[in-house]
């Protein structure tokens, strides 16, 4: 299943990240934890569906596959991680990836509607508020790394930028791990 590909993917990266970055970011680490506990989650479920239901891969699947074909090449763009790469790189690329995971799970739960598979609509649904709620707090990640880095790269930066740096918070959005 495309989905379960695109789970495996962002879960490789994720576990990379947090062994990386476990020392010298903890509290982006423990943000990743809490991104990376609803992932395999997802991970699980999606193999349990895929070993009950048989049928899976023919009604549901070929239309997963028919309309997902697209975010098949954008997935294979975004999976490639390297390891050298900055926080805000990394965060990026997790952007990137969840928003394709959503994209998918949206794909996923019209796929379903319209072949009225009640089961795997309310799958996608779960999932496609769970990457809302990731995608929010990658981007809320963003600016304290891009502020960080640039410390680090030994940049002089202006007061305001510094100060503004928890004050990019998103009104409502959680941001923790717990």
């Amino acid at each position: 299943m495309q989905m379960l590909a695109i789970e495996e993917s962002l879960d490789r990266a994720l576990t990379t990240q947090i062994d990386d970055f476990e020392v010298t970011h903890p509290d982006t680490v423990l943000h990743l934890r809490y991104i990376a506990s609803f992932v395999t989650a997802h991970i699980a479920q999606l193999r349990d569906l895929e070993g009950r239901d048989g049928t899976l891969s023919g009604r549901v699947g070929n239309g997963i596959r028919r309309a997902s074909l697209v975010l098949a090449g954008i997935g294979g763009s975004a999976v490639g991680f390297v390891r050298n790469e900055t926080v805000p790189d990394q965060l990026r690329k997790d952007c990137g990836m969840a928003s394709l995971a959503y994209a998918g799970y949206r794909s996923l739960f019209t796929t379903a509607s319209a072949l009225r598979e009640g089961a795997i609509c309310r799958l996608a649904a779960e999932f496609l508020s769970d990457y809302a709620r990731i995608t929010l707090i990658l981007q809320d990640l963003l600016p304290d790394a891009v502020v960080t880095q640039l410390e680090a790269d030994g940049l002089h930066l202006e007061e305001p930028a510094v100060r503004s740096r928890n004050s990019n918070r998103i009104e409502g959005v959680p941001v923790h791990a717990g």
